[in-house]
């Protein structure tokens, strides 16, 4: 079951609204915002299916390196910095020390407003 995790499991983000992103492709890892108001809302809960049911685990939800949530649909994000960086990590509950993360970077593009 580690290993079916460590290759099988897949991060997946669906961005809900709010989210003023100018493309909101579930692949990529960096996202622009042209608003001179920028919110994002982040979605994990995609990621689990029947072989990875979610009260096996546990989402950290990290912003510019510090936790900020422990959830996999955290709360509307308001992005201020001209970069942000996010971070989602899904860990075991067995076994912490087994998880998956991926990290998004949002880039701000206020330079009209």
């Amino acid at each position: 079951m580690n290993s079916d995790f460590e290759q099988n499991f897949q991060i997946k983000n669906i961005f809900q609204n709010p989210t003023y992103l100018i493309e909101k492709e579930k692949d990529k890892s960096e996202y622009l915002c042209e608003s001179s108001i920028c919110k994002v809302n982040f979605d994990f809960r995609s990621s689990f299916s029947e072989d990875f049911k979610q009260k096996d685990f546990i989402c950290e939800f990290y912003s510019s390196g510090s936790l900020i949530e422990e959830n996999c649909n955290p709360k509307t994000v308001d992005i201020i910095e001209k970069e942000t960086i996010f971070k989602v990590k899904i860990l075991k509950k067995s076994d912490k020390n087994i998880f998956k993360e991926k990290e998004f970077k949002i880039f701000k593009n206020n330079q009209n407003s």
